[in-house]
């Protein structure tokens, strides 16, 4: 990826172009940038582009296509993601004029591809601005329903199957909709009073997050770009932070973090449980590294860390645990509003052999938990085929083992114990989580 320039409408154009190449995430991105802003309101516009373009795409595309005579599919990507910035400013940002977002556009092509970029971006914007003739909204005249939302068919179908059908205008329209910034707080005394202290002192709203107590919902993303990042506040959605809560009180308990990633939900189990064991598995030796590290700079306590299949994990440790912790890989389909690049990443077969590895990682999970103890199954997507589907699936297969109540909020708990968030239902993102108890 190209180095950020501190520019608002430049560095979105790097990110997209990185994000939508190189398959990057922009939360990712966009949070690592947050150091190259001292004013808000430009990190604001950078993030308010990035989030924006990729939910808009297909009518942001369908929009600056005609204005482009060699075609926008034979553009060059970097100076494609300027053209589409500018036509959402256009459409959907009502308080930028015209002459500063054609200007914003033609120095941002100046920079990443000289005079000649700057020329062509001058040339596409000032056709799209004369369309447009004071009216901006008239460029979304002739768009299908589908196009103006960007949601491509096999997202359409597993949101169907989700909420029983098509959800209504208003609930769609969210999709289009970026999601909170939110934040998980140190969870007990003085580094939760320092946490607070640390947003306070950036000017930041912190707003407790609704089910999540240790869940703040910020109005900008000023503590981002501070060193309270990660020792005291570390970015991670309300949803994803309810799946560590479903493991109960942990006191002492020894635990296992199947699919443990970067560490974001170790991190949270340490911290909410000081005196339990956690032993982290993942087969990416980096990822393991940047999980010691990450509960290091919290000062938390160190975890076991295995490099390891957790489809296949040592004999030696099958009934051994207390609680086991399955985050499992999947499409992300719930991140559609925090990380809409997802929707065009997916394929239909995606869905199905995402559930394939989860079935495996269940099985594994259930050997692993010793009788009395409890497993916690969440993945990243509404979809029934990765969560529902899955889990019916091995429970039916498998004898011995009951669901349980997750101890979250009645609000989100289903008659079956089973929680199922929506993302166009709750202001955060869409999850499957279950709690699965060993009968002794």
């Amino acid at each position: 990826m190209k180095r950020l320039t501190g520019d608002s409408r430049t560095d979105a154009a790097i990110i997209l172009e990185a994000v939508l190449r190189e398959h990057q995430r922009s939360t990712d991105l966009t949070n690592q940038a947050a150091g190259s802003y001292r004013d808000q309101r430009d990190f604001g516009l950078l993030r308010e582009l990035v989030g924006g373009v990729l939910r808009r795409m297909q009518a942001l595309e369908a929009i600056v296509g005609p204005h482009v005579g060699r075609g926008l599919e034979n553009t060059r990507p970097l100076l494609k993601m300027i053209l589409l910035g500018h036509a959402y400013q256009a459409v959907f940002l009502d308080r930028i004029p015209a002459h500063a977002r054609v200007s914003g556009a033609v120095n941002a092509a100046r920079r990443l591809d000289g005079e000649k970029g700057a020329g062509f971006v001058n040339a596409v914007t000032r056709s799209v601005e004369r369309l447009a003739d004071g009216n901006p909204g008239r460029l979304l005249d002739g768009l299908t329903p589908w196009q103006l939302l960007s949601i491509p068919p096999v997202f359409m179908e597993h949101i169907r199957l989700a909420h029983g059908g098509v959800p209504g205008a208003d609930d769609l329209a969210r999709l289009a909709s970026p999601s909170p910034i939110s934040v998980r707080i140190r969870h007990r005394g003085e580094s939760r009073e320092r946490a607070l202290a640390a947003l306070a002192a950036t000017g930041t709203v912190a707003t407790p997050g609704e089910f999540a107590p240790d869940c703040m919902i910020l109005d900008s993303g000023a503590i981002l770009a501070t060193d309270a990042v990660p020792s005291l506040v570390i970015p991670q959605d309300q949803a994803s932070q309810l799946v560590a809560m479903a493991l109960g009180p942990l006191d002492g308990a020894n635990v296992l973090d199947m699919c443990c990633g970067v560490g974001i939900k170790t991190s949270q189990i340490l911290d909410m449980s000081d005196q339990a064991t956690v032993t982290a598995v993942d087969t990416d030796s980096a990822k393991l590294d940047r999980n010691k590290e990450l509960c290091r700079a919290m000062g938390l306590a160190k975890p076991r860390v295995l490099g390891a299949d957790a489809t296949a994990l040592p004999a030696a440790m099958e009934g051994t645990f207390d609680a086991v912790l399955l985050d499992a890989p999947c499409t992300g389909a719930g991140t559609i509003r925090r990380r809409p690049e997802v929707r065009y990443a997916r394929s239909a077969a995606d869905f199905g052999q995402a559930a394939l590895l989860q079935k495996a990682l269940l099985e594994s999970a259930l050997r692993m938990v010793r009788p009395g103890g409890r497993v916690v199954f969440a993945t990243c997507s509404f979809s029934p085929t990765e969560g529902r589907d899955v889990l019916a699936a091995v429970l039916g297969a498998r004898p011995g083992y009951e669901l349980v109540e997750t101890g979250l909020p009645t609000a989100l708990e289903s008659p079956d114990h089973t929680v199922t968030i929506l993302p166009w239902a709750f202001e955060m993102d869409g999850f499957f989580i279950a709690a699965i108890r060993r009968c002794p």
